[in-house]
């Protein structure tokens, strides 16, 4: 059930935050892989292959990821309510409802990625998690989109090696200019969401107990 302004487990409420992704974050990343597809579809025309394949479905697939962040920011709002005894927090990433947890509960991590791909957790997130509020580990569904979109790194890399080569040889290539360009954002946007990726924990005390974090300030994104 939504939490309500006279819970007990959340006492008085000190601050609502709306919890959604940015307007921004979603146009820029649906715009970006919009245009990659046309791309794809460009290249399948005249190099068909199963490479060709791969970019235009990898391309098209975020474009669907993009339209689901924004129908979730519209369809299913959700908040984090701040008490002076608890925090309330979305029970899933699609879910409107909310749960209370007691401050003396609330912990933080920080963690590197884990495993290939995990550096593009935050766009799998988006949609499929809430920067883990009541997981201690990504979701499935999480892990296969970080995992496609760091394999579709990858072949972009490997293909703006490939371009470089062949320019350097003297073969004239059309998209030589983008697929480097291409390599080059994908590989810094590998370096900046790796270095940058956190994972949050809220969750309930353990049989050993959990760190108290009642005094003090904790930052939610």
């Amino acid at each position: 059930m939504n939490q309500s302004d006279d819970d007990p487990e959340l006492g008085e409420i000190l601050e609502r935050l709306p919890h959604r992704p940015r307007w921004t974050i979603v146009i820029a990343a649906t715009g970006f892989f919009f245009l990659c597809g046309l791309v794809a579809i460009a290249r399948l025309r005249d190099e068909p292959g199963a490479l060709s394949w791969f970019l235009l479905v990898g391309a098209w697939g975020f474009v669907l990821v993009g339209i689901l962040g924004g129908l979730r920011r519209v369809l299913r709002p959700q908040q984090i309510i701040v008490g002076r005894r608890g925090v309330a927090v979305p029970r899933g990433p699609w879910s409107p409802e909310t749960t209370t947890i007691p401050l003396n509960a609330v912990t933080c991590s920080w963690s590197p990625p884990v495993g290939f791909g995990l550096a593009f957790a935050p766009i799998a997130l988006m949609v499929f998690g809430t920067f883990a509020l009541v997981e201690d580990e990504p979701s499935p569904a999480t892990r296969l989109i970080a995992g496609l979109g760091g394999v579709s790194c990858l072949v972009v890399a490997v293909e703006g090696v490939i371009a470089l080569v062949q320019i350097a040889g003297g073969e004239a290539r059309a998209d030589a200019g983008l697929i480097t360009f291409g390599s080059v954002v994908g590989f810094l946007a590998a370096l900046v969401y790796g270095g940058l990726y956190r994972r949050w924990r809220l969750t309930a005390p353990q049989s050993q107990g959990a760190r108290a974090s009642s005094s003090g300030t904790t930052t939610l994104p």
